[in-house]
């Protein structure tokens, strides 16, 4: 699974984890590793088991990863890869809201969770950092060739049938496990509503954001 952070990877994650039985990696590069293609094939061949596995973008440079030396190495080990996206103006203040209230995936986030205000410095280099992140999603997904499948959580319930028929052409039951998976982070939801409705200057950072939009498509 690749995607950015606040995106709904985790979400997506566990439930496929979950309906399909699969070995969970998780997020291989949350902690930088010295090598990083020599740890992923390390995790590839520890279990025969179906595996499941996220990288979010930020990490590829954290972990200096060279783009095109990780989609080689995409093309030649994975089967699927599932590129999950998420609209940039929710995303960026999801992002903030969490860096702000240190509010991420922890058991109980909904009850803590409280209406912050978010400043427009921060915002202005979230969007700009989102710009960068998106450009590289682009990149990956316009290189790797084998089984792509595109996903927006704004609409994961509605397509969540149709992603799950298509994984189940690729994942192979007799390599799955029959026992119950646990998920190694569990996604925690602030509320239906999302981050955004805990912002005070939502209208505030919409104007910005729209405004940054425009500049950044006459450049």
């Amino acid at each position: 699974i690749l995607g950015m952070g606040r995106s709904g990877t985790t979400w997506i994650s566990n439930d496929i984890t979950e309906r399909f039985r699969l070995q969970d990696f998780g997020e291989v590069f949350q902690f930088p590793v010295k090598k990083p293609i020599s740890y992923l094939n390390n995790l590839l061949h520890s279990t025969k088991i179906d595996k499941i596995f996220k990288v979010l973008i930020y990490q590829l440079e954290e972990n200096e990863l060279n783009i095109h030396e990780f989609i080689s190495w995409i093309n030649s080990n994975v089967d699927v890869v599932l590129i999950v996206r998420r609209n940039s103006f929710d995303r960026i203040l999801s992002v903030l809201y969490s860096e702000k209230t240190n509010l991420w995936h922890q058991k109980g986030a909904q009850n803590q969770a409280i209406k912050v205000s978010i400043d427009a410095i921060d915002f202005k280099r979230m969007y700009e950092e989102n710009l960068k992140q998106v450009e590289i999603i682009n990149i990956i997904h316009d290189s790797i060739k084998i089984k792509t499948i595109s996903i927006d959580f704004d609409d994961y319930q509605k397509n969540k049938t149709y992603l799950f028929n298509e994984l189940t052409k690729k994942i192979t039951s007799g390599n799955t496990t029959s026992k119950k998976i646990r998920p190694r982070k569990k996604a925690v939801k602030l509320g239906d509503s999302g981050a955004s409705q805990r912002i005070k200057n939502l209208n505030e950072l919409k104007n910005l954001y729209n405004a940054l939009e425009k500049s950044s498509s006459e450049k």
